[in-house]
């Protein structure tokens, strides 16, 4: 293939939103993508500009940080059924620092609206983020929660971050919390190594570190064994720190509502509650999680952005096993790519075109797209 042919080829595969120029064959992947790119793109152009003004009436008052988001909300057959905006909220009073992101304004705007929801076979077509920042960022881990809960089940809607620059993030529902479609039969396809027995006592032998993640997810059935209670199969944690001590947790949950915390946040905060964790971070080694049912759990969006915010630009192991003894193996960075971190410790998803780093690679910074 020549030169010329190669160039032609990516400028037929780019496309243009207000001069942004974005992956056309990246965007492909959405089944929502034809009525994306209509009318010269229009349908992108007006969700980045609701976005773009949603991020006009955030109301941050502790971080200062503005975000705006609008989603596109598709029926069974991915056509448009409507858009909807959202900005983020802190809250005034010191004694109660909520925070609602501007995605997650934008869903329960839609489901409020009953375009979203139990009621409807609608899902998620496109999420658009905006920030007036010169380097754009990914949705943070509850968000990414509440996307995949929305999104179809092969979690292929489109998501795109756009800022004051020209530069982007384009990915997918999926790419972005790939543990949560491990139950669609997907997790070879999204990088997650499957290892069984990759804690049991046969592997104790092959180094100090490997008898501490044995001696962990032990202490993490025991603990959901004896502690949880949770409404569904019982579930425990113990994070490994590098200091070599076991923090340990379980899932809770109220028998009337359900409302509760789950074992990786109930162990997270117990450690900083001790003193063993903290946010200069980097003292996490490892998360160890078991659940007493045949599915493995990996941890939440939520959790993991816990643990991203208490790592700094370090990648702990995250392993995951459940009563049939199956077992998952990978890292913070493959479970919760480009996690939303505004430090230098951040490790960010690659500016469009691009696909979001492994766990195992070197974090890439957002370069804009020429």
């Amino acid at each position: 293939m020549t030169e010329a042919t190669k160039a032609s080829q990516k400028s037929a595969n780019q496309i243009e939103v207000d001069g942004v120029p974005l992956d056309g064959a990246k965007l492909a992947e959405s089944p929502a993508a034809s009525y994306l790119t209509r009318d010269d793109n229009r349908l992108l152009k007006e969700l980045k500009a609701k976005a773009a003004e949603a991020s006009t009436h955030a109301d941050p008052h502790n971080s200062g940080f503005k975000v705006g988001a609008a989603i596109l909300i598709v029926d069974e057959e991915n056509r448009p059924v409507g858009i909807f905006s959202g900005a983020n909220r802190e809250t005034h009073k010191q004694t109660n620092r909520s925070v609602t992101c501007g995605e997650r304004n934008a869903i329960a705007g839609a489901v409020s609206d009953g375009k979203l929801g139990d009621s409807t076979k609608n899902h998620i077509g496109a999420v658009v983020v905006y920030t007036p920042t010169e380097s754009p960022v990914t949705c943070c881990g509850l968000c990414r929660d509440v996307i995949t809960d929305y999104t179809s089940p092969q979690g292929d809607a489109a998501i795109i971050s756009f800022c004051k620059s020209k530069e982007s993030i384009q990915t997918t529902a999926r790419e972005m919390l790939p543990g949560a479609f491990l139950g669609k039969g997907q997790a070879e396809e999204l990088g997650i190594r499957h290892d069984h027995g990759c804690c049991d006592h046969d592997h104790a032998q092959e180094s100090p570190l490997s008898k501490k993640y044995v001696d962990g997810m032990s202490l993490a059935r025991q603990t959901a064994l004896e502690k949880s209670s949770a409404k569904g199969p019982k579930r425990g944690c113990a994070i490994l720190t590098t200091e070599g001590e076991l923090i340990t947790g379980a899932a809770m949950e109220n028998m009337m509502s359900g409302v509760g915390t789950d074992e990786v946040t109930f162990a997270l905060h117990r450690g900083i509650y001790d003193g063993k964790l903290s946010r200069k971070g980097g003292q996490i080694q490892a998360v160890l999680t078991y659940t007493d049912g045949n599915k493995i759990v990996p941890p939440n969006g939520y959790a993991l952005q816990l643990i991203a915010d208490l790592s700094g630009s370090k990648n702990p192991d995250m392993i995951a096993t459940c009563a049939s003894k199956d077992s998952m193996k990978s890292s913070l960075h493959e479970q919760l790519p480009g996690a939303f971190e505004r430090s230098k410790a951040a490790t960010p998803l690659p500016a469009s075109p691009g696909k979001i780093p492994a766990g195992d690679k070197k974090p890439q910074t957002p370069q804009a797209v020429k």
